[in-house]
């Protein structure tokens, strides 16, 4: 049981960091911070597999190449409009519908879909960033959220609510975000310019990879 409960809580520190790493409101002083403390040194959560143990590479390599030339920095915010926000059309979008719809269509079912598991849990979206429900760092908070959830519940002896939300999540990774991911790293790896999104993608695609090989034991934890 403790070892469940510590992978579990490893993967919330892992998909924390993930989105933070992910946001365009990302402040060069937390890049700083995470160079110099080695934040990508050593990642507890999903070692076993070789997608995470290859992004969180290459981001602390490009981390290290920051500390020694900091137009880096300006390379990597440039990386991330050419890929994920793009004109006329992003390199490699980051958002579902795109992928999982047939004529690739914006703000459709798959859309539809996120926002009805968001507002399940009582959940809302930033309206002011733009993005659609189903862009990757929205589902990656919401992950996040749900593993918060299930840490609260737990601290809270609410064994059987606990378990809901690991259920949950593995359905919502399952439903929502495997059937994207796997292209979406592709096209991040075929067009993206610096090794931070490209092993950001590689980091989020194995962690992906990892939640939805991970079992929800009786209880979370007691078998």
């Amino acid at each position: 049981m403790e070892n469940e409960m510590t992978e579990w809580k490893h993967a919330w520190m892992f998909f924390s960091v993930a989105a933070a790493a992910l946001d365009d409101e990302l402040e060069p002083s937390t890049l700083t911070r995470w160079a110099e403390t080695g934040l990508f040194t050593g990642c507890p959560f999903g070692a076993e597999d070789r997608y995470i143990r290859q992004g969180v590479r290459q981001v602390q390599l490009w981390l290290e190449d920051l500390q020694e030339d900091p137009r880096m920095e300006e390379r990597r915010e440039q990386d991330y409009l050419q890929l994920f926000i793009g004109t006329p059309t992003p390199l490699a979008p980051f958002w579902g519908s795109v992928y999982m719809e047939e004529e690739k269509l914006l703000f459709h079912a798959a859309t539809a879909q996120a926002g009805k598991w968001y507002r399940r849990y009582g959940l809302g979206i930033r309206r002011e960033k733009g993005l659609p429900e189903d862009s990757c760092l929205y589902e990656i908070l919401f992950i996040t959220a749900l593993l918060e959830g299930w840490q609260t519940d737990m601290r809270e002896g609410k064994r059987g609510e606990a378990k809901k939300r690991l259920e949950d999540l593995k359905d919502f990774v399952a439903g929502q975000m495997l059937p994207w991911i796997p292209s979406w790293r592709e096209d991040v790896m075929l067009y993206g310019r610096t090794e931070y999104y490209r092993g950001l993608s590689n980091m989020i695609y194995g962690g992906i990879r990892r939640l939805a090989e991970m079992e929800v034991a009786c209880e979370t934890g007691d078998r």
